[in-house]
């Protein structure tokens, strides 16, 4: 075996390591968000979402799935076409709207909205 070839065998290991922490600490920071969410929603129900725009399929995608039976909550999911379908409503609506909803996010859409009129 070469030293190139002991290098990437050595990196590979490091890598898969890396995503074992990674699968191992995404479950706890999911639960914290929970708790928080619960703390500070008294009076009306939290609706938790995961929302991304380009999400490996296969393996990520089960993961996401397993994180969502593991905390036995109901996170709504939305990656990659759906992701660019919600976005593409958002960008719609705040085409058609110029009120301030107080969202940093949507208003950031209408300003960018309006700019390309």
């Amino acid at each position: 075996m070469t030293i190139k070839d002991r290098e990437l065998r050595i990196q590979a290991q490091q890598i898969k390591e890396l995503r074992r922490e990674l699968e191992r600490q995404t479950t706890p920071q999911m639960e914290g968000l929970l708790k928080y969410g619960e703390q500070w929603s008294r009076g009306f129900t939290p609706k938790y979402m995961f929302w991304s725009p380009n999400v490996p399929k296969g393996k990520k995608t089960a993961q996401l799935r397993q994180i969502r039976r593991t905390l036995k909550s109901d996170i709504e999911i939305v990656i990659n076409s759906e992701y660019e379908r919600r976005v593409g409503e958002l960008r719609e609506k705040a085409r058609r709207d110029a009120s301030d909803s107080g969202e940093p996010f949507y208003r950031a859409l209408q300003i960018l909205e309006h700019m390309l009129d």
